[in-house]
């Protein structure tokens, strides 16, 4: 069975004097485990909507969401989300150390197995040495780092990423997507990611599915062929890299 599957999923909102607006029509797809897979479309087609009703946090209109066969009607234990909104979303009284143990601490585990798990998620994203540092001494980047090691920290099946990059400068946000990659190979986590950047989609993912403007829905889904490990500067350089990315563009642009 996928480990993620989301199958004839709605989610309309109220509006004034009764109207309804109808975000997301009809969305089904599977994730598999292990997958890397990226959702892309305009701003304003309901990504982040869905997402929310992925990770239980706002219920969809019609439709389903299950993770392990088991459905979603609320935040489920195996899925964690991470945030655009990095700066919001870490404790600032705590430092590095202290906010990746909060993962550990949320699922009942401390002492000393708990410190070196998180020292272990520290160096992954490439932070070692600033264990004692607080999120306001991190550069953005830096703090986007800690959240990803805090969110895995607490061992989720299903990591869920929106827009994660979409806040850093254009260097930083190449590395942080090499370091995530590094991340998902030496985990194997399942992630699904948002993101607005179609070059990110193809350069991270196993598949990316295209969706249309609001009401949201998927117009195709696209394999990434292309080998791995990836590299910033031959994988883009790519003809296929580059066919890839003019078809999902025209597809988007066609469904607008």
């Amino acid at each position: 069975m996928p480990l993620l599957e989301v199958d004839a999923l709605c989610k309309s909102y109220d509006g004034s004097a009764g109207a309804a607006t109808l975000a997301i029509e009809n969305i089904s797809f599977n994730v598999e485990r292990g997958e890397f897979v990226a959702l892309v479309g305009p701003s304003g087609c309901g990504k982040t909507t869905l997402l929310m009703c992925i990770a239980g946090l706002a219920a969809p209109s019609g439709g389903r969401v299950a993770v392990k066969s088991q459905l979603v009607d609320r935040p489920p234990p195996d899925l964690v989300l991470v945030f655009q909104e990095y700066n919001r979303s870490l404790f600032a009284w705590r430092s590095v150390l202290g906010n990746v143990l909060f993962g550990l601490e949320a699922k009942g585990r401390g002492g000393k197995a708990a410190d070196e798990r998180a020292r272990r998620l520290i160096g992954l994203v490439g932070l070692e040495g600033f264990e004692r540092h607080y999120p306001w001494q991190l550069s953005g980047g830096m703090q986007q780092r800690v959240a990803i090691a805090r969110a895995l920290a607490y061992e989720p099946e299903v990591l869920l990423m929106d827009e994660p990059f979409g806040s850093v400068d254009a260097m930083t946000r190449l590395e942080l997507e090499d370091a995530l990659l590094a991340i998902w190979k030496e985990l194997g986590t399942t992630i699904l990611l948002v993101t607005h950047d179609i070059e990110e989609a193809i350069y991270l993912s196993d598949r990316v599915h295209v969706l249309a403007r609001r009401p949201s829905r998927v117009v195709e889904t696209v394999a990434i062929p292309l080998p791995r490990p990836r590299h910033q500067v031959t994988t883009r350089a790519e003809p296929s890299f580059m066919e890839l990315r003019n078809r999902i563009y025209r597809r988007i642009a066609d469904a607008g």
